[in-house]
C-alpha cells in the first residue's frame, strides 16, 4: 500500500503547530489584487489582505487565476 499525504489550501487557517505535527502539505491559494498576483502565506500574509480590503473600497480580488 502506497503513502498517504493531508494536503490542503492555505484559506484552511490550520494553526502552525498541527501542521507540523500531523505533516499536513498547505498548497497557498493565488490571489489576484488588482492584476498582481500573491501567494497566500509566501508573498502576502492575510492581515495585509485584509487591509486592502478596509482602506481600498474599489480594489478589485480575486481568489483564482481568471483569463
Amino acid at each position: 500500500m502506497g503513502k498517504i499525504a493531508i494536503v490542503t489550501d492555505s484559506v484552511s487557517d490550520i494553526p502552525d503547530d498541527i501542521i507540523k505535527l500531523y505533516d499536513i502539505y498547505v498548497v497557498p491559494l493565488t490571489v489576484d489584487i488588482d492584476g498582481i498576483y500573491y501567494k497566500d502565506g509566501i508573498d502576502i500574509k492575510k492581515r495585509r489582505i485584509l487591509r486592502f480590503d478596509k482602506f481600498w473600497e474599489d480594489a478589485k480580488y480575486f481568489t483564482s487565476i481568471t483569463y
